[in-house]
């Protein structure tokens, strides 16, 4: 019995051998893989839904074109696309559309993404943007706003005005009045630019300097703290007039005195013009009135102004004549 289940064991490996050698025998199919389609991701989010908010329209079509061709290979044929990009407008833009669309249907060459959008541009665009903006680019101020926080306004107004498109020498004339006035001051004598880009970096650089320029004088001029109490971080604004009157100067550390409770009211600082004027009429040439001297003056000395330009370190500025800032320290310290 042993025997036969032996026999039968064998006869099974021998037919196990023979089945691996035919299989082994057939070829196996080869399949090239070149041809398949490469299922590639999209590159960019879908824009937010547009819901009819006109003010959204140019950012929102902004989106969908660069959309459309960064992931153009998505939307290859110009019906794709347009059911693209209606499938980002919200109930009532899309029933707006939807006259245009089914009145181009079955025209190929008018149903296209540019006639779509025109179609948008006429129901959702502002008609009168170019003509307001070109308006504002006359009356835009700077003022005490930052220069990278200001540029990025007139960009944009710029850019509704069609601007972009303008010579950079046009560009340059458009913006340089709208600068700080102590900003325009500065640029009077620095190094012409031939590009708008250049021109605005320039301006940058000068009005970090500027800042940095009244910050430091800030400091400068500010009193002592008492004792005991933690030094504060200065705070200081470019004030915003064109004409900025000159008693408004802030005093420098060297004449700074304290009016304490009490004390006589302050003399005003006067021009030289002025000084001399008061001498040749025989007045007090520290308050103007008639009928006494300095020794007998009923104020106290004024206290000498720092003006900007005289401590301006701007490459090329325009500084104060060295002569009338001697003479004008020279008869102010005989007060």
């Amino acid at each position: 019995m042993v025997q036969g289940l032996q026999q039968e064991v064998n006869v099974l490996k021998s037919e196990n051998e023979s089945l691996r050698a035919t299989v082994s025998a057939v070829p196996t199919p080869q399949t090239d893989t070149s041809e398949l389609p490469v299922r590639r991701k999209a590159v960019m989010s879908d824009p937010f839904i547009f819901n009819g908010d006109k003010s959204l329209y140019p950012q929102w079509k902004g989106l969908m074109l660069e959309k459309l061709d960064v992931d153009g290979w998505i939307y290859p044929t110009e019906k794709v696309k347009i059911a693209y990009t209606s499938s980002r407008l919200g109930p009532d833009p899309a029933g707006q559309v939807t006259p245009w669309k089914d009145q181009h249907r079955d025209s190929p060459t008018e149903y296209t993404l540019k006639g779509l959008l025109e179609y948008c541009e006429g129901l959702f665009g502002d008609p009168q943007k170019a003509e307001r903006a070109s308006q504002k680019l006359r009356y835009m101020r700077q003022n005490s706003r930052p220069f990278a926080e200001y540029l990025v306004e007139f960009n944009r107004t710029l850019s509704d005005a069609g601007g972009f498109l303008w010579d950079d020498s046009i560009k340059i004339t458009m913006l340089r009045p709208t600068l700080h006035p102590k900003l325009q001051e500065a640029l009077i004598t620095a190094p012409s630019k031939n590009t708008f880009r250049q021109y605005t970096e320039l301006t940058a650089l000068y009005w970090d300097r500027l800042q940095a320029i009244m910050q430091r004088n800030q400091r400068r001029n500010q009193p002592p703290p008492p004792s005991g109490t933690p030094p504060r971080a200065p705070q200081m604004t470019l004030a915003a007039s064109s004409a900025p009157e000159p008693m408004d100067w802030t005093a420098t550390g060297r004449s700074q005195q304290t009016n304490t409770a009490g004390a006589k009211p302050r003399a005003t600082w006067v021009s030289v013009s002025e000084i001399k004027a008061r001498k040749a009429k025989g007045s007090c040439i520290r308050c103007g009135q008639p009928g006494h001297r300095i020794p007998t003056c009923l104020y106290d000395p004024p206290i000498r102004p720092v003006q900007v330009a005289e401590v301006m370190t701007l490459p090329q500025e325009v500084m104060l004549m060295p002569e009338v800032l001697e003479e004008t320290e020279e008869l102010n310290e005989e007060l």
